[in-house]
C-alpha cells in the first residue's frame, strides 16, 4: 500500500519532507489531486501515535512532523507574574506582560494557581508595545517563543462539581482549582498536562485540540480557553484538588485529526422531539447497546469515568428512564476486561439517575 510506504519513510526518520514529483517518481502516489486525502486520510491514521503528514500546495510537498513527546521530569513551562492582595479588576491594568518563565513541578503549579498571580502557558520574547516601551516577556502572539506541555481550561459552568471532575481525572496529572469564587465547585480551572508538546503559533490548530479535549472532557467549551495568549488568574486561597503521579493525558489523535481538518470533535446525539420517537430511539439505543457505546466499551486507558459519564449524558438527552439508565450502564461496565469497583460505578449512576425519566 503507497500510504505505509511513505509512512514508514517518514516514520525511519530518513526525510521530514518530499516534493511531489519525488513522490510521483517513487510511486508513493499514483495520480494528483487537489488535496491528496485518498492517501493523507489513511497515512495519518498510520503514523497518527507518533507524527502527522501535510500536504503544502504552495510549495508542491508532503511534510512530516513528528511528535514532541512530553517528559513530565523536565517540569512544565510556565510565564507568571505575582500580583499580591490585587483584586481581579485591578489586574486588568497589568496584563502587557510577565516577569518570569519557569518550568515548573506539578507542586509549584499547584502554589501558583492558588497564590495571587498572572500566568500563561506559553514563554514570550521582550519587544515594544504599540507606544514603543520595551515590554518584557510582552503577552503578544507574535512574540511566543515555546510550545506547551499543558493545557489550562476554564470551566464556568460544569455539569459536574470539581471534586467529581477530579475523580473522572484520577488516572492522569492534573489539577484542578477554584477561580474568583472559592465557594463555586461548579467554576474552576483545569490545569492538564498533555502526551505531547502543544505549538502557540497556529491559533487554528491550538482552538481545534483546545475545543476536542473539552469535549472529552465533558466541559462547555469557553472560546477564551483557545486563545494562546489569554490571562489565567491565581487567587490566594483557593481549593485545590490533584494528582501528581498519573498519566500524561494523550491528544496524539487529537493533533493528528486538527492538523488533518478534522474540526468536528465528537459527534452529539440527536434529541427525540416527541414521546414516539424518544421511544423509538431508546428502544434501538437498548437493543444494539454495543454499537452505540462502542466508545465506552474501547475508551482509552484511563478514560473509563469519562467514557461512562459520556454514555450517561447520551442516555439523558436520548429520554432514557432511571431503570433503562441503570441497566445499561452496569451492562457496559460488565463488558470491560477489568470492570469499575461496585462502588465507583455506583458514584457514577448516583450523579446522573435523578435526571432521567421515572420509570
Amino acid at each position: 500500500m503507497a500510504f505505509k510506504l511513505l509512512g514508514d519513510m517518514f516514520k525511519s526518520g530518513k526525510f521530514t519532507e518530499l516534493s511531489l514529483d519525488k513522490a510521483l517518481t517513487n510511486g508513493y502516489i499514483q495520480r494528483v489531486s487537489t488535496d491528496f486525502r485518498e492517501i493523507l486520510d489513511p497515512m495519518n491514521s498510520y503514523l497518527r501515535t507518533i507524527g502527522t503528514v501535510t500536504y503544502d500546495a504552495s510549495h508542491k510537498k508532503f511534510l512530516y512532523e513528528p511528535f514532541k513527546k512530553v517528559d513530565p521530569k523536565d517540569g512544565f513551562g510556565i510565564s507568571y507574574k505575582k500580583v499580591p492582595g490585587m483584586s481581579k479588576d485591578l489586574r486588568s491594568k497589568h496584563l502587557d506582560g510577565f516577569d518570569t518563565y519557569l518550568h515548573m513541578s506539578m507542586k509549584q503549579l499547584e502554589t501558583l494557581v492558588s497564590s495571587d498571580t498572572i500566568y500563561n502557558v506559553f514563554g514570550y520574547n521582550d519587544a515594544p508595545n504599540k507606544n514603543g516601551d520595551m515590554v518584557t516577556m510582552n503577552r503578544n502572539r507574535e512574540n511566543i517563543n515555546s510550545s506547551t506541555k499543558i493545557l489550562s481550561i476554564d470551566v464556568d459552568n460544569s455539569n459536574v462539581p470539581m471534586a467529581q471532575m477530579h475523580g473522572y481525572l484520577k488516572e492522569f496529572k492534573h489539577i484542578i482549582a477554584t477561580t474568583s469564587d472559592v465557594d463555586n465547585k461548579h467554576k474552576f480551572r483545569i490545569l492538564l498536562p498533555v502526551s505531547v508538546e502543544v505549538s502557540g503559533e497556529n491559533a487554528r490548530l491550538y482552538k481545534c485540540i483546545m475545543q476536542n479535549v473539552c469535549q472529552q472532557l465533558l466541559v462547555e467549551f469557553d472560546p477564551t480557553s483557545a486563545n494562546t495568549v489569554q490571562p489565567m488568574y491565581g487567587y490566594e486561597g483557593a481549593e485545590v484538588l490533584s494528582n501528581h503521579d498519573g498519566d500524561l493525558f494523550d491528544i496524539s489523535e487529537v493533533i493528528s485529526d486538527c492538523k488533518n481538518n478534522k474540526e468536528e470533535g465528537l459527534a452529539l446525539p440527536e434529541k427525540p422531539t416527541t414521546p414516539a420517537a424518544q421511544k423509538k430511539l431508546v428502544d434501538s439505543m437498548m437493543t444494539n447497546a454495543v454499537q452505540v457505546f462502542d466508545y465506552v466499551i474501547s475508551c482509552k486507558k484511563g478514560t473509563g469515568s469519562l467514557s461512562m459519564a459520556r454514555a450517561s449524558m447520551h442516555m439523558l438527552d436520548s429520554g432514557f428512564t432511571k431503570t433503562q439508565y441503570v441497566q445499561v450502564l452496569n451492562y457496559l461496565n460488565s463488558l470491560w476486561l477489568h470492570p469499575m469497583p461496585e462502588q465507583r460505578i455506583q458514584n457514577i449512576i448516583e450523579q446522573y439517575v435523578h435526571q432521567m425519566r421515572e420509570n
